[in-house]
């Protein structure tokens, strides 16, 4: 809570269009859900990294995603949408806490499906990872 308000953080990864599904499953939902929480919407656009992305094409998803959630009806005078790049927290957060699974994969003593498996859950727990992170143990 802040200030006594409920707070609430939602976001959609650039990786593509809007579909029905984001519209039905989230956007819809978020519409109503200002009055009662502090919002917190992100254009998750670090999340996307996870697999190589043209970065001009990635930016135009990014601003299309943000131009839709307000065309939806977000207002951004009641609730905050950001792209997540633009706050450096959630990066720096990421590194963080992905550096006990570096150590775990970087020992001899790791079979290589455990190194999978750890770069497999990273992505899926603590993003964005780096492109070569995946590539030196996800072999």
């Amino acid at each position: 809570m802040i200030d006594g308000q409920k707070v609430l953080f939602s976001g959609m990864q650039a990786t593509g269009t809007l579909t029905l599904g984001n519209y039905l499953g989230a956007l819809k939902n978020w519409l109503t859900l200002s009055d009662e929480y502090m919002c917190f919407y992100s254009v998750v656009d670090l999340h996307s990294i996870t697999i190589r992305q043209d970065p001009a094409e990635l930016r135009r998803r990014a601003r299309n995603l943000l131009t839709l959630y307000i065309a939806a009806g977000l207002d951004p005078e009641k609730n905050c949408i950001y792209y997540q790049s633009h706050v450096s927290g959630h990066a720096e957060l990421s590194w963080i806490l992905k550096a006990p699974l570096v150590e775990l994969c970087g020992g001899h003593a790791a079979a290589d499906a455990v190194r999978y498996l750890i770069v497999v859950l990273a992505a899926g727990c603590v993003w964005p990872m780096t492109f070569g992170f995946f590539e030196r143990y996800a072999k």
